[in-house]
């Protein structure tokens, strides 16, 4: 069963969000790619093997592991655009691709690594675990169970959309060669397109690990983005978005399946909110209440086509209020007028509605949303930074986990007043969080020379 953990070890510096000296063992992780031998059905969008860097555990902790889902946006198949939202130009990346994975990495970078998967005591109660962070090649935050490939005149190669079955090969990888299988604790976990997979798969992952008697639980960063209408006259593009990846990379085998049987629309459970509302697994919900709102809320009629373009610009009337993606700050606030103070606020509201699962007193999940629009993939940059209710997620996480209490943190409205742990105060702008896909995700990495964070 879990352990109790002090949490005073960690509160200290908490607190004061300063990292305190650097772990002595070395937490490089290795690259391992799985087998498309036998029958495998895993393929990355362009047909290489789908991969994972892992690092072993240690001490009392080394039979507990935190599988970690990397995020980076989608891509679509009806898109046609130039960006990395086309399933053909994002074949080419990484994030569609294993032919250019280093043999090691230095950390999980932006995704935990200075955080919740830094692997130093200090800060995290987490840093003994094993970590399997687990690469995302297939560009349908890992739901896709397509058998063709998608043949395009935009490219010359089949595109592939197998994420459900390379997150299975991925797991089977680390059983048959890390014995994940004979270890006493799991924990999931992802950010941004990976967080959203964190809510699809919990449950599966919890289901896959039962007949080992591994207890699973769940800690979903940044995954949860809303099912709204846009304000600006572009329908619901998110529905666009996520139907598109739904139809046409056949996920409905990859998703929720609880939420599959309940809801009259099965595509509806592509969105994190729908796939939480019928979650068993004990979740910790990481969110900002506002980051990536002005990407749900905000986008631009588009001149041409059918598809909703893949962009973090906001139309021109809300460009001095809310700039961009994570870019609302006290500064703009002010700019904004009565509606879109409004309308920005209404955004907090249904967000809360929609992680109502986790907030509900009798739901066995956690919760820690804070009022930040800047933090976006916070187990790294947040995670002993940023306060809500006089806690930080670092410490709220570890008491949710490890000693059961009861972690349902909800910040103030963003306004004048933003909460002071932000980041921005410091001149934190948001790290990395348009790296991916000209303006989604969190594809960044840690550059070990320069010390600090850059996007691909």
């Amino acid at each position: 069963s879990t352990m109790a953990f002090p949490v005073a070890l960690i509160s200290a510096l908490a607190i004061c969000g300063i990292v305190a000296g650097a772990p002595s063992r070395d937490l490089t992780l290795a690259l391992n790619k799985v087998s498309q031998e036998g029958g495998s059905l895993a393929k990355c969008i362009d047909g290489t093997a789908p991969a994972y860097y892992w690092r072993d555990g240690v001490n009392a902790d080394a039979k507990k592991a935190v599988i970690f889902l990397e995020g980076g946006g989608w891509c679509y198949p009806s898109s046609r655009q130039s960006a990395g939202a086309n399933c053909a130009v994002r074949a080419k990346s990484g994030l569609g691709s294993s032919t250019s994975y280093a043999p090691t990495i230095a950390s999980t970078g932006y995704e935990g690594g200075s955080g919740y998967l830094s692997g130093d005591p200090a800060v995290t109660a987490f840093a003994d675990f094993a970590v399997s962070y687990v690469k995302y090649c297939d560009g349908g935050s890992m739901t896709g169970t397509r058998m063709a490939p998608q043949i395009r005149n935009d490219t010359a190669t089949p595109l592939f959309y197998r994420g459900h079955y390379n997150l299975q090969a991925q797991l089977d990888h680390m059983v048959a060669n890390h014995a994940l299988s004979s270890y006493s604790e799991v924990v999931l976990s992802g950010c941004s397109a990976g967080g959203m997979a964190c809510y699809s798969k919990c449950d599966w992952v919890a289901k896959y690990f039962e007949p080992h008697g591994i207890p699973v639980k769940c800690m979903c960063d940044a995954g949860m983005f809303l099912d709204v209408e846009t304000v600006t006259g572009a329908g619901n593009v998110m529905r666009d978005r996520y139907f598109d990846i739904a139809n046409n990379m056949e996920t409905k085998p990859g998703l929720s399946t609880a939420c599959v049987a309940a809801e009259s629309n099965w595509q509806l459970c592509q969105f994190s909110e729908y796939s939480l509302k019928y979650m068993k697994t004990p979740t910790f919900v990481i969110n900002s209440l506002y980051n990536f709102g002005e990407w749900a809320m905000l986008a631009p009629t588009f001149p041409s086509g059918s598809f909703p373009p893949d962009t973090g610009t906001p139309p021109a009337d809300w460009a001095a209020c809310y700039p961009g993606n994570g870019k609302l700050t006290p500064e703009s606030f002010a700019k904004c007028n009565a509606t879109q103070v409004e309308i920005i606020q209404g955004f907090r509201i249904k967000f809360m509605e929609a992680a109502a699962a986790a907030l509900d007193p009798a739901s066995p999940h956690g919760a820690f949303l804070d009022a930040c629009p800047n933090q976006h993939c916070q187990t790294s940059t947040g995670w002993a930074m940023v306060h809500v209710n006089q806690t930080t997620m670092a410490i709220a996480a570890a008491s949710w986990y490890f000693n059961g209490t009861v972690e349902k943190h909800v910040d103030a409205p963003f306004d004048a007043p933003l909460n002071p742990t932000c980041g921005l105060a410091q001149g934190m702008q948001p790290i990395c969080n348009n790296c991916a896909n000209a303006g989604l995700g969190s594809n960044c990495i840690w550059d070990e020379e320069t010390k600090s964070f850059r996007g691909l």
